[in-house]
């Protein structure tokens, strides 16, 4: 009997434990699967439009996503799930304004949005146009979130940051400076939220680079070097992006970096690139270096100094070899930013209507040259181009080359006034429907041209206007174009 006690008690301990890990992993799982934060608000002058909250999709290329979109219903209130597994800052923009706040999964919110007031159309399709940033307001704040937490740090931040800048041509008093940042940071030291602590300690990393004229190589061996890499986190990637400016140019005047250049330009190798930058301690960590390295790519596909095509290849090289996914993404977004405009890669896609509604796109080109121009109808340098244009018309054939206006006048029907007065026989395209194609294009001034080679690829980026010798030019490519082709 007893025997048979012994072995019903074991029994139902057994199964107790299997319930323990049963419960114990459906909690993992709901961790691991964290619940959507919600975003709801109310502001009857935003009914109608779409609200979209924006990633980024990594601080170094400084691309961004759109993490959730939602309606705002005719009585102005809208309902959207930010999906996300961490504490993330996100974006909102709506017509002059661009707002932020950190979401926390799992988190509700009611935020407060200023009134809608939509953008002219001069500033949409202004490059230079930025939106006015500020800070989302929360109208049901909790005493823990990031967003309530931080709020008076930034307030002591920026007033001390601002300080500092003032004083940075002399010597401040070390004692005094230490005793500012300790009471900055004290209030801060018995929470326990890691991304609180971190904003803090990696923001107050950017006040004693400033306030000590701390060295990039002391601020990397402090922050950096024997800790994680915290990719989203804004803090980390603000003082990451500062500490690390400028990296390979500095090293290369050193003795352990004078072979950096020829690494790049004359190589064109991550290896030897990967051996010349180990020689540097302060990138000992692996995971750092290749961070690094990312950044000061995609950082010198601005600069002078090295080859693009090599700096690219470097890239693709990097892309192929980290076994870091997180790595392989960055990599792949640089290449997408910086291969946009560069010459021999495909140039951005549009859909534009013209005059007749028909919508046109760069696939419809394909098998000509393509020079393609952005100009508006009230500029004078269009307007005198376009009677050099229309000369360049009938010396080539548009089966050669394909002449494409895109026009930024502020309706179709401004273009069409100017383009019923004049008889130009070529495409004109309006740029209305896709408001985002002077920031694709790049495009700062009127006029700019580009031109595109016969497989939609481009070929001078950006290319002479038709009064700066371009009728030459493209004879040379003709003239090369029918030297290489093989004779049947």
């Amino acid at each position: 009997m007893y025997q048979i006690v012994v072995l019903f008690e074991a029994l139902f301990f057994m199964m107790i434990r299997k319930y323990f890990y049963f419960v114990l992993l459906i909690i993992c799982i709901a961790e691991i699967q964290a619940a959507p934060a919600i975003i709801k608000g109310k502001n009857k002058s935003h009914a109608g439009q779409v609200l979209h909250f924006e990633f980024l999709t990594d601080y170094i290329s400084m691309n961004t996503i759109v993490l959730a979109s939602g309606l705002v219903n005719d009585s102005g209130e809208f309902f959207i799930e930010i999906n996300t597994d961490r504490t993330i800052k996100i974006f909102c923009n709506t017509g002059y304004y661009k707002g932020s706040m950190f979401v926390v999964p799992g988190m509700k919110y009611e935020i407060v949005l200023p009134d809608y007031q939509p953008l002219s159309y001069g500033d949409k399709f202004n490059p230079y146009f930025q939106p006015t940033e500020y800070i989302i307001g929360i109208k049901n704040p909790t005493a823990e979130d990031p967003n309530t937490v931080l709020r008076p740090f930034h307030h002591s931040y920026n007033a001390y940051y601002n300080k500092l800048a003032l004083q940075i041509k002399s010597k401040n008093d070390q004692q005094e400076v230490r005793r500012s940042l300790d009471e900055l940071t004290y209030p801060y030291t018995t929470i326990s939220d890691p991304f609180i602590t971190n904003y803090v300690f990696y923001k107050s990393g950017i006040l004693r680079m400033l306030a000590f004229q701390m060295q990039s190589r002391a601020i990397s061996k402090n922050y950096f070097l024997n800790k994680s890499v915290l990719y989203d986190h804004p803090a980390y990637m603000e003082l990451f992006n500062q500490t690390y400016n400028k990296y390979f140019y500095f090293f290369s005047r050193s003795e352990e970096g004078k072979l950096l250049e020829q690494d790049i330009n004359e190589k064109k190798s991550f290896a030897a690139l990967s051996i010349t930058l180990k020689r540097d301690s302060v990138l000992k960590n692996d995971t750092l270096f290749e961070l690094v390295v990312l950044k000061n790519l995609h950082d010198n596909f601005y600069d002078d100094i090295y080859s693009r095509k090599a700096l690219l290849e470097i890239l693709d090289s990097l892309a192929k070899q980290t076994t870091i996914i997180r790595h392989k993404e960055i990599a792949r977004s640089i290449r997408d930013k910086v291969s946009r405009l560069m010459t021999g890669f495909a140039p951005p896609n549009f859909s534009l209507y013209d005059l007749k509604g028909e919508l046109y796109s760069l696939e419809r080109f394909k098998g000509k040259y393509v020079y393609l121009n952005f100009c508006v109808s009230t500029s004078y340098g269009c307007i005198k181009e376009f009677e050099i244009l229309k000369e360049l018309r009938q010396k080539i054939s548009a089966d050669t080359l394909e002449l494409v206006t895109i026009l930024t006048d502020e309706n179709m029907e401004g273009m069409r006034e100017f383009l019923n007065l004049r008889d130009y026989d070529w495409t004109f395209l309006h740029a209305g429907n896709q408001q985002n194609i002077m920031q694709l294009y790049d495009i700062r001034a009127y006029p700019t041209y580009y031109l595109i080679d016969r497989n939609g690829l481009l070929l001078t980026s950006p290319a002479p206007s038709p009064n700066e010798n371009f009728l030459q030019l493209f004879g040379r490519i003709l003239f090369m174009e029918k030297r290489d082709t093989p004779k049947n």
